[in-house]
């Protein structure tokens, strides 16, 4: 009989203990789920037998041990507590933010007034700067708050690599933006109504932070709220010196 190599980051999806392993593997090809001896709600991770489609769904219905699957069960991360496709996932995020605030100024100033107060390569550029930024600081804002708020008596053993996870969990709940695509396709207009996607993301970010760092919805809430008060100062702050002052 073998046994998969122990993981720390394993954990229960029901409760979140720490398990020494998924799954015993007999014989190749004959494998058997390993309970969780703390909650006993059966297997500790049966998300490992079922296919993407089921992850995908319970993401959607914002199913909390759908989340520490991936967090701490399924993603493999490198020494900085970084994910490659995780990685990329960010890229494509902001660089989506960026067409929707353009549509946003678009749709304020009027598209042929807007096109005229600057190139499109400047105006590509400042928007992709103001989306960035707003990324940065949504990410720093939480993970200070974490810092500040959240077990500070842990403060000296938590490493970068962990904090570096918890941005990725932020960043993997964040998918439902990638839905603004179908709005694209099916109707241009329709991405008036992105900010409903914003609210649904906002919700998945509340489960997401709340499956790794294993805290209520009350204290995550208020972790989420400071990331959303930062960002719109951020928003803000470019408007009012940036666009805002732009003569149309």
């Amino acid at each position: 009989m073998e046994e998969v190599e122990p993981k720390l980051s394993y954990r229960c999806i029901h409760c979140a203990a720490p398990i020494r392993a998924l799954f015993r593997e007999y014989s190749k090809g004959n494998i058997r789920l390993e309970q969780c001896g703390v909650c006993k709600k059966g297997f500790a991770d049966q998300y490992i037998e079922n296919d993407p489609i089921v992850v995908f769904i319970d993401m959607v219905l914002l199913k909390k041990p759908v989340f520490r699957h991936l967090i701490h069960n399924r993603l493999s991360y490198d020494s900085r507590g970084f994910n490659g496709t995780v990685a990329k996932l960010a890229l494509i995020l902001v660089l989506f933010e960026v067409y929707v605030k353009w549509f946003k100024l678009e749709k304020l100033y009027g598209r042929s007034d807007f096109l005229l107060v600057e190139s499109l390569h400047y105006q590509y550029f400042c928007i992709l700067c103001l989306c960035v930024v707003e990324f940065v600081i949504w990410h720093l804002s939480i993970r200070s708050a974490v810092w500040m708020l959240y077990k500070p008596e842990s403060r000296g053993t938590r490493k970068l690599d962990w904090y570096n996870k918890l941005s990725m969990s932020l960043i993997i709940s964040s998918y439902g933006k990638l839905f603004l695509l179908l709005m694209a396709i099916w109707d241009y207009n329709e991405l008036e109504y992105a900010w409903t996607l914003n609210v649904f993301v906002v919700l998945s970010n509340l489960e997401a932070l709340s499956a790794f760092l294993d805290t209520g919805y009350v204290a995550t809430s208020a972790l989420i709220f400071t990331g959303v008060v930062a960002r719109l100062f951020a928003g803000m702050f470019w408007w009012y010196v940036g666009v805002g002052s732009l003569p149309v």
